[in-house]
């Protein structure tokens, strides 16, 4: 297609694009929002049968948890007011659905037969005086069933639990639990205002992300539009090109939103930022034609002479910078993680549509505005004052720019893994304070399971009735008691404590007290038989099915970790298996890992992998394409320098400050060359125009920045202001966001001013005088 034909046939152009997102529009009301946890984690991971496996062997149903503590700072929980409120809690859960029963030191289920601190007391515990008070606390801080699980270490926090009778939950059910949780709180929050009521529940987590994720969609993208779009009104002077730009971002958000609600694509948690970043991209497409255009406006051509001008000028650059973008973007599929490689995917579709949008209705929307020639705000005067730093310090502006680089290299290694998936929940939000006070007030981790398979030797299949071997169960206590051994482990429990628990009741009631039964039997029939009796007085919260599967074949094994790291987890799991192997080597065991948040751990690490690979992948393409589309290997391999700048100085500064990244900053890493590489593409592009026109080097650098500069300017504020703006996201990855593309989006355009010329200078010279003396050797 031909600048010719784009400017003649505009208004039908610009018609077919109306249509076109017309069409797609009619679907943007069945958008979906997919807010599982699980579309974070990839399927590529050695475990992930391990938990699918046992997620179908033992179904865990879905609980309701509330921390109570006092609104006023740390107190007692055994005092009046809390349990108190614990009590109405027990009194008014029923109004949630689905919920089963309760359980709180108020009135708990345990493995013993006890009901609670407080038999049939709901309500009145003022009553109680401060000897009985005290003498619940101290039985209920010796009980390993309460301390660390109902009420923390320092008895300043109480949990209250409500099992559901649901496994899986749907959006409409999970919107029902939540609703009614927030009735509850609300109602207990009036008649208790001295108590702190903190929910969680997976409900609230999909709500709160769901609710989280739209608030952010809903609030920021008007927002970043707005800015953005009178930003570019105060540079360019203009209402109606604003209005003009506005319109065509719009197009291309309608369009990239629509074309995934036609093909009934969820957003997810992070591919919910897209449309932000295809804003800012549709906005930078159309600056540099709207700065071409006026800049050909201001020599006194006609409108149209002066967009077909624009357009000549402007299609190889900013269809290279498109497909790098797009490429830069798309290589985030090289992720395992769906909902990266999800994101990477959308933006690169609606880089396409941004591209196709700017040369197809812009021309004819900005024709149709009228022309405007007043200068460039900003712009100008920031490019003067770049130029006059390269006339001034070029040979400072080179070698400090490249020690700067070198140093920033250096310290790239500082960086290290670490994730946490609670950054996906709105700050602001009562869950987080739920998880917060969890972490800080009950003094333990993340529990962990895993399944010990009795596996048949003869074929190496699980062997019906193989757990409840006394054998077997002695392999598993020697497990268990290793790992309570270990600094990183609060407790270690499976059917074995079970077992221990049923025949100390049974067998010391016949004994004696002085006779310690609290020990595996010594026949599979009569743990059988143990098992079989506990069957007929188990409580929900101990059933039997939580601890062995079905046919007898497989248990799980809970542990309790102190506060961990991503990489404290994926030690105790290596740690774990090296101790399994070695003890029970040859054995007829196997050993499955259960927990996602292993999976979690573990992912923090493939997927970091993952985008560095993605990047030097894309880094590789990125060159490719700008070797093929500025028609040299010379100046494709020079657009390496400068695109890989502006990361590196960044991320080795944020090693030595912070020093840790997840693998959704590492995305920032991975993406950040296909959106700084715009500006080398335009330089470049624009000196090889003015080379061809016979300029010699240095007048053909300034050329170049005079004529791409203002663009580029305006296109960098633009993206800066944009993602300065996610600053006020509700999640903690959004905040990173904007914190490490800001830096980098603003440095790459500096250096493109600045060492780019400086460098471009050095370069061309240098192959200037190799010319020459190539041609002093060839001649006789």
């Amino acid at each position: 297609m031909t600048p010719g034909l784009l400017v003649r046939y505009r208004v039908l152009w610009l018609v077919l694009c109306l249509v076109i997102s017309a069409l797609l529009a009619s679907a943007l009301s069945s958008i979906r929002f997919d807010t599982r946890i699980s579309v974070l984690l990839g399927d590529n991971d050695a475990y992930v049968n391990d938990r699918n496996q046992l997620a179908a062997e033992f179904p865990n149903r879905q609980d309701i948890s509330i921390a109570v503590s006092s609104a006023s700072g740390a107190t007692n929980v055994f005092s009046a007011p809390i349990l108190e409120a614990l009590g109405a809690l027990h009194r008014e859960y029923r109004r949630i659905p689905y919920t089963t029963g309760a359980s709180s030191v108020v009135a708990y289920d345990s493995p013993f037969g006890e009901i609670g601190l407080f038999p049939g007391r709901f309500r009145n515990f003022h009553e109680i005086d401060a000897k009985a008070m005290q003498a619940a606390r101290e039985k209920a801080m010796a009980d390993r069933f309460i301390n660390g699980i109902l009420v923390s270490p320092g008895a300043d926090l109480a949990l209250f639990s409500a099992p559901l009778s649901l496994s899986t939950s749907t959006s409409a059910q999970n919107r029902e639990i939540a609703d009614a949780i927030s009735a509850v709180l609300r109602d207990l929050r009036q008649a208790h205002p001295n108590v702190a009521f903190a929910p969680g529940a997976e409900a609230l987590f999909e709500t709160s992300t769901r609710d989280a994720m739209i608030q952010d969609l809903t609030r920021l993208l008007p927002l970043v539009i707005l800015v953005c779009v009178l930003f570019i009104c105060y540079c360019f002077q203009s209402v109606r090109h604003g209005a003009c730009i506005l319109l065509v971002t719009l197009l291309t958000i309608i369009c990239t939103v629509g074309t995934l609600a036609w093909a009934d694509i969820a957003l997810n948690s992070v591919s919910v930022m897209a449309p932000l970043v295809v804003v800012i991209i549709a906005v930078a497409n159309t600056a540099h034609i709207l700065s071409v255009f006026r800049q050909q406006l201001a020599d006194g051509v006609t409108s149209a002479q002066a967009m077909q001008q624009s357009l000549a000028f402007n299609l190889r650059p900013v269809s290279l910078a498109a497909l790098t973008t797009a490429i830069g973007f798309a290589s985030l599929n090289y992720a395992s993680a769906p909902a990266i490689s999800q994101f990477g995917s959308i933006v690169a579709l609606g880089v396409v549509f941004a591209w196709l949008l700017s040369f197809l209705s812009f021309p004819a929307l900005v024709m149709m505005a009228g022309t405007a020639v007043n200068d460039i705000r900003l712009a100008n005067a920031f490019l003067r004052y770049c130029q006059h730093l390269v006339a001034h310090y070029h040979r400072v502006i080179f070698y400090g720019v490249i020690v700067a680089g070198l140093i920033a290299a250096a310290l790239l290694p500082l960086n290290k893994p670490d994730f946490d998936r609670l950054d996906f929940i709105d700050q602001d939000s009562p869950l987080h304070a739920y998880y917060a006070l969890l972490s800080e007030r009950m003094q333990r981790g993340t529990v962990m399971n895993y399944g010990i398979v009795a596996n048949n030797p003869a074929n190496s299949t699980p062997l019906p009735d193989g757990a409840i071997d006394p054998e077997f169960l002695q392999r598993v206590d020697e497990l268990s008691v290793w790992l309570r051994q270990r600094p990183d482990v609060l407790d270690a429990a499976s059917l074995v404590d079970v077992v221990k628990t049923i025949n100390d009741t049974l067998e010391g009631s016949q004994a004696g007290d002085n006779v310690d039964n609290y020990r595996l039997p010594e026949s599979a029939e009569l743990v059988e038989q143990h098992l079989m009796n506990y069957v007929s007085v188990q409580q929900d919260s101990y059933a039997l099915a939580n601890f062995i599967n079905t046919d007898f074949s497989t248990i799980r094994l809970f542990i309790t970790t102190t506060p961990l790291s991503n990489q404290g987890i994926i030690d105790l799991d290596v740690a774990i298996g090296e101790f399994f192997t070695d003890a029970f080597a040859g054995d007829a065991m196997r050993l499955m890992r259960g927990s996602s948040t292993l999976l979690f751990a573990r992912m923090d690490r493939t997927v970091t992998v993952e985008l560095i690979q993605s990047y030097l992948i894309s880094l590789v393409m990125i060159t490719a394409a700008l070797t093929i589309g500025l028609r040299s290997l010379y100046f494709g391999l020079v657009s390496v320098v400068p695109n890989l700048l502006p990361a590196t100085l960044v991320f080795g500064l944020w090693g030595l400050l912070v020093g840790t990244v997840d693998p959704f900053v590492m995305m920032l890493f991975s993406i950040s060359i296909g959106l700084v590489v715009d500006d080398t593409v335009h330089i470049l592009s624009t000196y090889q125009r003015q080379r061809q026109q016979g300029l010699p080097v240095d007048s053909a650098i300034q050329a170049a920045v005079t004529k791409a500069g203002p663009a580029l300017a305006i296109t960098t504020a633009v993206l800066a202001l944009g993602a300065l703006i996610l600053l006020m996201a509700s999640t903690l990855y959004f905040q990173q966001a904007a914190r490490l593309l800001v830096p980098i989006v603003v440095l790459a355009l500096i250096l493109d001013l600045t060492f780019l010329p400086v460098l471009l200078s050095r370069l061309e010279k240098a192959r200037e005088r190799l010319a020459a003396r190539r041609q002093q050797a060839a001649r006789p």
